[in-house]
């Protein structure tokens, strides 16, 4: 009777790999239609109705420690150990294995002969925190770029530029001449954070906190909001700034992140005090952060991150979960998602602490429209096919109307639609209603844009 295999199985870019525990790591991709090496030549091999699988397994993967075993002799499976977690990226599967160490393989189609005979240990990653002991907890990557969660709350990460580096000073060097091997990237801010999980995009990434909280970290191509901080006005307040105008790619600095927000009416506080940029100081900042000054746009970006936290301070006590809980995030391409757990309650009660009483309202003659109505004596009835018509029509208006309460959306409408009216207020100074009865007025209204002392000396605090 065959036994039962464990099996692992992950996918990246155009690739697949199967974990089957005591056979090792298997990887394969299907050619399709296209152009593949064969004989040392190249042809078009058009297989319009046929999915040709090339596959290959991992040397060394397979091994499966005994109980109590304790053999890492140089033989190659004891050597690797047995493999507890691996992932896929564009062009290498990166593993750990119960030997607390970490390997790469590069994964290359058509597959030739083998140019690596064994998987490459990443040894610069047991000394990237000499102040830390190394103890792996996972690893999570995706397309070009992956992290290693260790113990003590730190991760370190990698590119493939690092893993092609890597290999290269691996694989060409001698005793006689070695090569120094490149460190992996040690980013401060995921660093001692209890970040729980990453989710890698093609040129972003997001951090989730044990908080609930999100982090983003990258760039966004073509202003496509994979961040998700805000608009240009808003994006351009947290610290985000323009990589290359002629494309509108706008990115953080290496190493940076900053908090996404769920709250709508946060936006309507960046984009009031993003309007109020109009004295020469506050011209001054903005046109410092165009330029693109480092200490300009650090220092709002920190301090708008610094305010951004405290936004639920008399609403939510410490320890208890937020008014936007992330459950899970995830991130593919030029795209971002999360799955975020919302208490209404909290939510609204945060918007009330940074909402102002309105003015009393004026009194106002009823229109003639409204007397005639009410003096109408009249009654209508609607015949069956219209009642029927009619009831179909407030179904789909309730589903509707319900689906956008669900997305948040209303929330959203409604926060877009203060922000219109303040702009409007600002307009029209010295009126104090719209026919819609007064306007929102908010604990930022009459604040001036943030007045900061910036890294390099430069005093805007006046």
């Amino acid at each position: 009777m065959a036994k039962a295999r464990a099996l692992t199985i992950q996918s990246g870019w155009d690739r697949n790999s199967l974990y089957v525990a005591g056979v090792g790591i298997v990887y394969w991709t299907s050619v399709q239609d296209s152009d593949i090496l064969q004989g040392g030549r190249r042809e078009a091999l058009p297989v319009h109705d046929t999915i040709l699988i090339e596959s290959a397994t991992i040397p060394g993967t397979g091994y499966r420690r005994k109980k109590n075993e304790r053999d890492y002799s140089d033989n190659l499976q004891p050597r690797i150990g047995q493999v507890t977690n691996h992932i896929v990226l564009s062009g290498y599967i990166v593993f750990t294995t119960d030997q607390n160490k970490i390997f790469s393989y590069r994964t290359t189609f058509p597959m030739p002969a083998f140019d690596i005979p064994e998987p490459i240990e990443l040894t610069t990653f047991y000394k990237a925190l000499p102040d830390q002991a190394f103890h792996i907890v996972d690893i999570q990557g995706a397309f070009t770029r992956f992290g290693v969660f260790t113990d003590s709350g730190n991760i370190i990460t990698g590119s493939e530029d690092f893993l092609n580096e890597f290999h290269h000073a691996s694989t060409t060097s001698s005793p006689d001449a070695p090569k120094p091997l490149p460190p992996p990237s040690i980013i401060p801010s995921l660093q001692s954070k209890t970040i729980i999980s990453l989710a890698f995009g093609d040129h972003h990434f997001h951090a989730l906190h044990a908080n609930g909280t999100i982090t983003s970290y990258g760039q966004e191509l073509q202003r496509c909001g994979a961040l998700g901080l805000g608009e240009s006005v808003e994006s351009t307040l947290r610290g985000v700034y323009v990589q290359n105008i002629g494309f509108g790619n706008r990115r953080l600095p290496d190493g940076e992140g900053h908090t996404v927000w769920f709250e709508p009416l946060m936006e309507t506080w960046l984009q009031d005090l993003g309007a109020k940029a109009e004295d020469v100081e506050a011209k001054q900042i903005l046109n410092m952060l165009n330029s693109g000054h480092l200490g300009a746009r650090e220092a709002l970006a920190d301090y708008f991150e610094n305010e951004g936290a405290k936004w639920e301070e008399d609403v939510t006590k410490k320890g208890e979960m937020g008014a936007y809980f992330t459950l899970k995030v995830a991130a593919a391409g030029w795209h971002s998602a999360a799955l975020v757990l919302v208490d209404d309650e909290k939510a609204e009660k945060a918007r009330v602490a940074h909402t102002l009483e309105p003015p009393p309202t004026k009194s106002r003659d009823p229109s003639p429209a409204a007397s005639l109505q009410s003096n109408d004596s009249y009654v209508h009835i609607d015949s069956p096919g219209e009642q029927l018509a009619n009831a179909v029509y407030a179904f789909y208006e309730w589903v509707w109307d319900f689906g956008r309460w669900f997305l948040g959306l209303t929330q959203r409408d409604a926060a877009r639609k203060a922000a219109a009216q303040q702009a409007q207020q600002r307009e029209n100074e010295g009126t104090e209603e719209t026919d819609e009865g007064p306007r929102p007025t908010y604990t930022w209204t009459n604040d001036p844009f943030p007045r900061l002392r910036l890294p390099d000396g430069w005093r805007d605090d006046a």
